[in-house]
């Protein structure tokens, strides 16, 4: 017989989905339908969120860093396509935010495009690689504040202008 110091410790019912309250009576209305409130989180399972079981507000957003070259054509509409190694858990419904990065001078540009992503293929599927994923996208419009002269003369060099934000 186990030691009478020591208090059973509950268990949820068999076939119950772990929402079952084991709280103390004394407990039971402070978190709970009684009182109107969301049920307290299932025992066992981490809650989900940066805060206690708060849900994050709108989708994900991933922070890539992205060449010229690619950056300008995604910004101007020609490349509707994004390759890249699939180390975020990229999903349908996400969003990037592109940072034009300048290879000469070894920093960003202080450019952005926000894109959403549409579509996405993993490998090895369609012979793309194990590890690499194949994201459709298209560029989600922000108003845009351009600071620093790298980002203006590059549009201007490219005859972009003002209308490319």
């Amino acid at each position: 017989m186990p030691n009478a110091s020591h208090r059973e410790v509950q268990r949820p019912p068999e076939g119950a989905e772990g929402g079952a309250d084991l709280r103390s009576p004394a407990l039971q209305g402070v978190r709970g339908q009684a009182d109107g409130l969301s049920p307290a989180p299932a025992l066992g399972r981490e809650p989900s969120g940066p805060l206690l079981g708060v849900a994050p507000i709108g989708p994900k957003t991933h922070i890539l860093k992205a060449y010229p070259g690619p950056f300008r054509a995604v910004k101007s509409g020609k490349k509707r396509f994004e390759y890249r190694v699939d180390d975020r858990d990229f999903r349908v419904g996400h969003r990037i935010r592109l940072r034009e990065w300048d290879p000469e001078y070894r920093k960003f540009t202080r450019d952005e495009v926000l894109v959403e992503i549409l579509q996405l293929t993993r490998g090895p599927d369609w012979s793309f690689p194990r590890g690499y994923v194949c994201m459709s996208i298209a560029p989600i419009m922000v108003e845009a504040e351009v600071k620093g002269d790298v980002a203006e003369s590059r549009r201007r060099r490219d005859g972009l202008g003002t209308a490319a934000l």
